[in-house]
C-alpha cells in the first residue's frame, strides 16, 4: 500500500515539477536603482522587482542568469536583444518604439530635485543659473530638460553615472543640485547631507521590458503573475512593497541573518495563533499600504494636472506677449534681460535665447538712458510714458514711444515696451502740413486780392507813362506842339536820363508780381480745367521737353549737364489728370532738382543725375524725382511747400513752385506729395494719384 502511494506521488511531481533539463534559460540585465532593484553586498540581484522575477521563474520553471551592468549598458543589451528581460524601466511611448513593455505597472514613481547645504530652491524658476546633476540616459533627466526649456531656465547641466554619484556629488558641494527619482531617495537620501526640494515632477509608470524581437511568452507570463499577486494581500508582490517600499534599508541583510531568520519564521509559524496575528497584522498593514498608495496616486493626479495646467498658462501667456506688434524686453535688477518677444526678435535680429541674460544697453544701445527709468518704475511702482524719440536704424529716421512697466514679486523687475510711431508721426506731420497749406492757402487769396488793385495802377500807368513818349500818336504830337517842343528831343532826354529804362523795368517788375499774385490766387481757386485720361510717362516727357527748351539749352540753368535716369514700370493704366496742370507741376519739380544738383557751379564728386519713376501701388499711380543734389535740411523740409519759402538767392525764386504745385496735387487732384531725403543724401519727390 504504501509503495502504490509513494509511486502516484513521484507521478504526480514528474507532471507538477518541470524536468531540469528542459529548463527555460531567461537572461535578465539589471542595474542600480535601490530600493527598486539593485545589487546586494553578496553580488546578488535584490529589490521590488528581482522578487517578482524570480516568482515568475519559479512558478514558470525559468533558469535565470543576471547580468549586472550600469543603466545605460542594461538599456542598450536590451534594446540589442542580448538580454531577455530588463525589470524596473519607466514606461513611456519613445521606449514603447524600441522595446515591449509588461502591460501592468508594477510601481509608479517620479522625480525629485535634491540641493546641496546653502542652497534654497522652491520653484523651477529659482533654479536659474545653477549647476544641475542628471543621471545620463534618464527618463528624468530629459523631462528635466524640457520643463527647463519651457520655463526658459538656464543652468548648467553635469552628468552622472547612477543616483547614488549625484547624492555624492551635492555632499561634495561638487554640484548645486540633483534629480533622482523618489523611490531612490526615500531609501538612501537619509544617508547624505543633502536636502529634498518641495519641487516634484515627472510621474512615470514602471515595467518591465524585453527587446522587440523577443519572446512575448515572458511578458504574458509577468503579466499574469503580476495581476495573480495584486490581487492577493499575502503574495510576494505586497511582500516586496511591505520590504523594499514600507521599511527602506540602505543594505540588503546579510547572509547568516537570513538565515536566523528564516529559522525564527519557521518556529512562529509553528504556533497556530501566532499565524493568525500575524495574518491579522499583514492585513491591517497591506490596507494602510493601499491606502498610501491611493493617496500617493491622487497627489500624483492633483500634481500633473497643476503642471499641465501651469503649461498651458505659460504657453497662453506667452503666446500672447510674442503676438504683440510691440517690443517687448523684461530686465532684472542688474538691467539684464530676462523677457525678450518675437517682435524684439524681428526688430533687432537678435534671437531669445542670444538675448536672455545679456543687458539691455548692450542689445538696444539707443535705449542707454532709459535703464534708470527703469529702475525708477520698478522702485516706484508706477508706470511711466517717456516723450517721443528719434531713433536713426540704417538710413531711416523712425519715432519711438516708450513706456515702462513695474513688476513685482519677481525676478523680471520692470518690463519695457518700444512702440515704432513711425508713420503715425508721419500722418501727424502731413495733418499739420495740410492744415498749415489751408490757412496760408487762404492768407495768400487775401493777400492776392489786396495787392492786385494797386499794382494793377502801377502797371497801367508805367504803360501809360511810355505810351506818352511814343512817337506816332496825335495825342502826344498835339501836346508836342502846344508846349513848343521836339518829341524826339523829350525822347533824347528821356533815354539819358535812364527814364524809359526806369519806366521799362517799372512794367516788367508790375508784370512779374501779377503773375506771383496769379499763381497766389490758385491757392483758394479749385481748378475748373476738365480731366482727362493720360498716360503717366507721357507727361514725364513732355515735362523733360519743356525743361530743355526753357532752360537746358542757353546753359544757364544746366539742364543738359544732368543725366536722366528713367524707371517706368510696364503697363501703366492711365490717370484722371488735367494735363496742363501736371506738367506744370513736373516741370517745376525738374527745374528744382536741376538747381539744387548744380547750384553755384560747385565742383561735384559724382555726377549730377535726376531719376524719375513711376510706378503702380494699390488704387494710386506713383511719380517720383529724385536727385543727387545735397537734399533737404531735416530742420527745412516740413516747409518746403510753404508760400514765398525758398533757400534760393534773391531774384532767382518766389518761393511759389513748390506751394503752388502742391495744391495743384491734393487739392485740384485729390492726391498725396511728399519731400524726403534718399540714403545717399538727395531730395526724393513723390507724388500719388488716385486711379479714379
Amino acid at each position: 500500500m504504501i509503495r502504490s502511494l509513494l509511486a502516484a506521488l513521484a507521478l504526480v511531481l514528474c507532471f507538477i515539477c518541470p524536468a531540469p533539463g528542459h529548463a527555460r534559460a531567461v537572461r535578465v540585465a539589471y542595474y542600480d536603482n535601490p530600493p527598486v532593484l539593485f545589487r546586494d553586498q553578496s553580488g546578488n540581484p535584490v529589490g521590488v522587482f528581482a522578487m517578482l522575477v524570480e516568482h515568475t521563474a519559479r512558478a514558470r520553471g525559468w533558469e535565470l542568469t543576471w547580468v549586472h551592468r550600469p543603466w545605460a549598458e542594461a538599456l542598450a543589451l536590451a534594446q540589442r536583444g542580448e538580454v531577455d528581460l530588463l525589470p524596473a524601466v519607466a514606461y513611456c511611448q519613445e521606449r514603447a518604439a524600441r522595446l515591449n513593455f509588461t502591460s501592468l505597472t508594477a510601481l509608479i514613481n517620479w522625480a525629485q530635485v535634491y540641493a546641496r547645504p546653502g542652497v534654497d530652491v522652491s520653484t523651477f524658476l529659482d533654479i536659474q543659473g545653477h549647476s544641475v546633476l542628471l543621471l545620463t540616459g534618464d527618463i528624468h533627466a530629459r523631462a528635466f530638460k524640457e520643463t527647463m526649456g519651457r520655463f526658459g531656465v538656464r543652468f548648467e547641466e553635469r552628468a552622472a553615472d547612477d543616483a547614488d554619484a549625484i547624492l555624492r556629488a551635492l555632499e561634495a558641494r561638487q554640484g548645486d543640485l540633483g534629480v533622482v527619482n523618489h523611490l531612490f531617495a526615500a531609501h538612501r537620501a537619509s544617508g547624505y547631507k543633502v536636502r529634498a526640494t518641495p519641487i516634484l515632477f515627472n510621474p512615470i509608470e514602471m515595467r518591465i521590458a524585453a527587446p522587440k524581437n523577443g519572446d512575448p511568452a515572458l511578458l504574458r507570463a509577468l503579466d499574469e503573475d503580476l495581476a495573480a499577486m495584486k490581487a492577493d494581500p499575502a503574495s510576494t508582490y505586497h511582500q516586496a512593497l511591505r520590504r523594499w517600499i514600507d521599511a527602506p534599508r540602505d543594505e540588503g541583510l546579510p547572509p547568516w541573518l537570513n538565515s536566523i531568520l528564516w529559522v525564527a519564521v519557521a518556529a512562529l509559524l509553528l504556533f497556530a495563533l501566532w499565524t493568525v496575528a500575524l495574518r491579522v497584522q499583514v492585513r491591517r498593514k497591506t490596507g494602510e499600504l493601499e491606502d498610501k498608495n491611493l493617496r500617493l496616486e491622487r497627489e500624483i493626479t492633483v500634481r500633473a494636472q497643476a503642471e499641465k495646467a501651469l503649461r498651458e498658462a505659460q504657453g497662453s501667456i506667452a503666446g500672447v506677449i510674442d503676438a504683440m506688434p510691440s517690443l517687448l524686453a523684461g530686465v532684472d535688477a542688474e538691467g539684464r534681460v530676462t523677457l525678450w518677444n518675437h517682435t524684439a526678435w524681428e526688430q533687432t535680429g537678435i534671437p531669445r535665447p542670444q538675448a536672455m541674460g545679456q543687458r539691455l544697453d548692450d542689445l538696444l544701445p539707443h535705449l542707454r538712458d532709459v535703464l534708470p527709468e527703469l529702475a525708477a518704475a520698478a522702485a516706484s511702482g508706477t508706470r511711466r510714458h517717456l516723450p517721443r524719440r528719434v531713433h536713426t536704424q540704417g538710413n531711416r529716421l523712425r519715432y519711438e514711444e516708450i513706456t515702462v512697466f513695474p513688476l513685482a514679486d519677481t525676478q523680471t523687475r520692470a518690463v519695457v515696451r518700444v512702440d515704432d510711431v513711425t508713420e503715425r508721426a508721419r500722418l501727424e506731420e502731413a495733418a499739420v502740413q495740410g492744415e498749415k497749406m489751408l490757412s496760408l492757402g487762404g492768407l495768400a487769396a487775401g493777400m492776392a486780392h489786396e495787392i492786385n488793385n494797386p499794382l494793377g495802377i502801377i502797371v497801367q500807368s508805367a504803360q501809360n507813362a511810355l505810351r506818352r513818349v511814343q512817337d506816332g500818336v496825335p495825342a502826344n504830337d498835339r501836346a508836342t506842339d502846344n508846349c513848343g517842343v521836339e518829341l524826339a528831343r523829350v525822347r533824347e532826354y528821356m533815354e539819358e536820363r535812364g527814364i524809359l529804362r526806369a519806366l521799362e523795368a517799372i512794367r516788367e517788375a508790375g508784370a512779374r508780381a501779377a503773375d506771383i499774385v496769379a499763381r497766389m490766387l490758385t491757392f483758394s481757386r479749385p481748378s475748373t480745367s476738365q480731366r482727362t485720361l493720360e498716360n503717366v510717362t507721357d507727361l514725364i516727357e513732355e515735362a523733360v521737353a519743356l525743361a530743355t527748351n526753357e532752360f537746358g539749352q542757353d546753359g544757364r540753368g544746366g539742364f543738359n549737364r544732368v543725366g536722366l535716369l528713367r524707371e517706368y514700370a510696364p503697363d501703366l493704366p492711365p490717370v484722371p489728370v488735367v494735363r496742363t496742370e501736371m506738367v506744370q507741376v513736373l516741370l517745376n519739380l525738374l527745374r528744382n532738382a536741376a538747381q539744387a544738383i548744380l547750384q553755384d557751379g560747385a565742383p561735384r564728386s559724382r555726377p549730377a543725375r535726376i531719376v524719375l519713376r513711376a510706378g503702380l501701388a494699390p488704387g494710386w499711380v506713383r511719380i517720383e524725382v529724385e536727385d543727387n543734389g545735397p537734399g533737404l535740411d531735416p530742420a527745412l523740409r516740413t516747409r518746403v511747400f510753404e508760400p514765398f519759402f525758398t533757400t534760393k538767392g534773391p531774384g532767382q525764386g518766389t518761393g511759389l513752385g513748390l506751394s503752388v504745385s502742391y495744391f495743384i496735387v491734393t487739392r485740384n487732384h485729390r492726391g498725396t506729395f511728399t519731400a524726403r531725403n534718399t540714403p545717399d543724401g538727395g531730395a526724393r519727390f513723390t507724388i500719388a494719384l488716385p486711379l479714379e
